[in-house]
């Protein structure tokens, strides 16, 4: 098999931001800045969660080495229903002294299929219902339900207060049918609050369960190869992540792992892994520092895996997994902080009747 197909293609990233909020590290981003993409698939600088229903075509071009074509393919007026389960076990050790906070998010949302010409698609994402729990170091643990028909009162009011207006926002993406982002934007005036840069306070959980909702909304499953891709081989995706205060360079790499059955369905399995280099990039402002303020973070360990499952029959992403585990130190004035983040999340996409 050619040598340049085997070793696959290094694909540019996007520079996304992220920040530290309370003991998660979650993203911001703001799409009106041209030239500074999308938060990157991770739980320190995600596209807030998946955006885009994951299609593709395959075509086989022989027996003995068959090659695959792995695209977006979209038709206008399909639609998808979309159930992301997210939970995050974060660790905060300073002083002697540590922080855990846990947060599970489930989101339940509808993906439509605006227009589709050429290489370029259209979806609008509307969110039809949103479950938020946390339980945070201290106090009592906050829920909410979209859907509750009680009125939740104290901390959880506060949450539900910054979580409802979500049901009505619609976000429209656009992308390439490789699965690069190319623009993101408010679909509708409910959503134009997503995208405004705010600053609010760290322990405020109303701002900590919206972002975490809005890294879930701008997170895509994956960016294909450019080239056909035989069963076993690889491709590379190279992008700049912001670890806050500081920018990393992070390398995933895809593998084809081959087919399965499930449900009478034949799918095709893609394996993911990342690795993000310990040396923050230089080239890249780390932004989020006031006047005469110097802060430093080191990444002590990083791991990142997940599959994607999807059925060429159906022309669409029946499941996609993700683990990641980020271990990062801080110093504070005279305190170092270690920080642990944790993530699993699990995203299956349906055609809607």
């Amino acid at each position: 098999m050619n040598e340049r197909r085997r070793a696959g293609e290094q694909v540019s990233g996007r520079v996304g931001e992220a920040g530290m909020t309370g003991w998660l590290c979650f993203p911001k981003e703001n799409p009106a800045r041209r030239g500074r993409p999308s938060v990157p698939c991770t739980h320190y600088s995600v596209f807030g969660g998946c955006l885009l229903a994951l299609l593709l075509s395959t075509i086989p071009t022989g027996d003995a080495e068959a090659q695959t074509l792995l695209r977006w393919k979209l038709k206008a007026g399909q639609s998808f229903a979309v159930q992301t389960q997210q939970h995050t076990d974060s660790d905060v050790s300073f002083g002697g002294k540590s922080a855990a906070t846990k947060i599970d998010v489930d989101l339940d949302s509808t993906w439509s299929v605006v227009a589709a010409h050429d290489d370029r698609l259209t979806i609008n994402q509307t969110i039809d219902r949103i479950v938020v729990s946390l339980v945070p170091p201290q106090g009592s643990p906050l829920q909410y339900d979209s859907a509750a028909q009680v009125r939740p009162t104290g901390q959880a009011a506060n949450l539900a207060s910054a979580l409802k207006p979500l049901i009505a926002a619609a976000v429209e993406v656009k992308m390439n049918g490789r699965g690069e982002i190319l623009d993101v934007k408010p679909a509708n005036q409910a959503a134009e609050w997503m995208f405004v840069e705010t600053k609010s306070d760290p322990a405020d959980s109303s701002s900590v369960g919206r972002r975490d909702v809005r890294q879930i909304l701008r997170k895509p499953l994956i960016v294909f190869a450019e080239s056909p891709v035989a069963d076993g081989g690889t491709w590379n995706r190279r992008e700049n992540v912001l670890v806050y205060p500081l920018t990393f360079e992070q390398n995933s790499t895809y593998r084809l792992a081959g087919k399965l059955e499930r449900e009478e369905k034949r799918l095709v399995k893609i394996e993911t892994s990342s690795q993000l280099n310990h040396e923050p990039t230089a080239a890249i402002p780390a932004g989020g520092q006031g006047p005469g303020e110097k802060r430093t973070i080191k990444i002590k360990s990083q791991e990142q895996t997940g599959t994607i499952l999807f059925s060429p029959e159906e022309g669409h992403v029946i499941e996609a997994e993700q683990t990641q585990k980020l271990v990062t130190e801080r110093t504070y004035r005279e305190t170092t902080i270690v920080v642990t983040l944790e993530r699993k999340q699990k995203t299956t996409i349906k055609p809607k009747e």
